[in-house]
């Protein structure tokens, strides 16, 4: 990789939510909370357990997932939708994931970009119990830190073991 880029490190259970660091502070969390009979609802919260945002998870005809936002702290109140393969926020600010068909083999899980231009990269440990990524993002890029990795843990804390695809 060339340039400065900032390390984090991912990690949880299959539908179980995930938990992010830098190095060992801890960053942002998510929980998962299935329901029988209507969408899982997915809990995104930062240090002190504080609720930062939650979704509940919608399925369409198509298979992409939306999410519909449910609750908004002060800091993602500029959140106006968030797919799978791509968060909006502010005016018209987009973050896009692009994910590799074949994460194997040193492609990375996923490809980030902000308005078109390369940004970092998704990581995942592919032979393992546990969900475990590394994101990679440009060091002069950090202020869409917290977009990313709510994104991410909107879409992958409820994966499960038949549902764990790159695309």
């Amino acid at each position: 990789m060339s340039g400065s880029y900032v390390e984090y490190k991912i990690t949880g259970g299959f539908n179980n939510g995930l938990k992010v660091y830098q190095g060992k502070n801890f960053l942002m969390k998510s929980e998962v909370f299935g329901k029988y009979f209507a969408s899982d609802e997915i809990h995104i919260f930062g240090k002190g357990k504080r609720l930062l945002l939650k979704v509940t998870q919608k399925t369409s005809f198509l298979k992409a997932d939306v999410y519909r936002i449910d609750f908004q702290s002060d800091e993602f109140k500029d959140v106006n939708w968030i797919l799978k393969s791509e968060i909006n926020f502010g005016d018209d600010h987009r973050i896009e994931f692009k994910h590799s068909r074949f994460p194997f083999f040193g492609f990375p899980y996923a490809k980030i970009y902000h308005e078109g231009a390369y940004i970092g990269k998704i990581k995942r440990k592919n032979i393992a119990l546990d969900l475990q990524y590394t994101l990679f993002l440009q060091e002069h890029k950090l202020e869409y830190l917290n977009y990313i990795l709510v994104h991410l843990l909107v879409n992958d804390s409820n994966k499960s073991y038949d549902h764990d695809t790159g695309d």
